[in-house]
């Protein structure tokens, strides 16, 4: 007999590890999750934020590498040059093993977003991602940083579950 787990919204996730402030005038919530400096613990915080994140939503990857070849279980397509989309995230801490060298972007909604452009400069601001969250009407966006580290993480007000 399988046991139903106590399931928290990624919302109310999101409020537990990564507390957030309003970015004025852009009707969202901008969090940065940075650190710790323990390896174990940040692997474990991210980990927990991505399976809440990810749980039954589809998302679009923007990120130069290729989770097929390099083995990374889930329900892939590639959308075009960098940009794949993940119906079915199987194994969130192989995943996130995989998006361990940084520098890639998660958009969680229900349709491909056609914000390409937002992500075509290097660097862009979180400014540029709170304007993507309200174009695309997603649910959410992380972007990491080169090596992985810091992530911001946008989301559209009110968080709230």
């Amino acid at each position: 007999m399988e046991v139903q787990m106590n399931v928290k919204p990624w919302r109310e996730v999101l409020r537990e590890l990564a507390p957030s402030s309003a970015m004025a005038g852009s009707g969202c919530l901008v969090s940065t999750l940075s650190g710790p400096v323990n390896f174990r613990k940040r692997r474990d915080i991210r980990v927990r934020l991505l399976n809440a994140i990810l749980r039954n939503k589809r998302a679009w990857l923007y990120y130069s590498e290729d989770p097929v070849s390099d083995g990374v279980t889930g329900d892939w397509a590639r959308i075009g040059p960098g940009k794949l989309r993940l119906s079915c995230a199987r194994d969130i801490p192989a995943l996130y093993a995989w998006l361990r060298q940084g520098a890639w972007v998660l958009v969680v909604e229900p349709r491909a977003p056609e914000i390409d452009d937002v992500f075509a400069g290097d660097p862009f601001s979180v400014e540029d991602l709170a304007a993507a969250v309200l174009h695309a009407d997603a649910d959410v966006i992380v972007s990491a940083f080169h090596d992985n580290d810091p992530w911001w993480i946008v989301v559209r007000e009110p968080i709230a579950s």
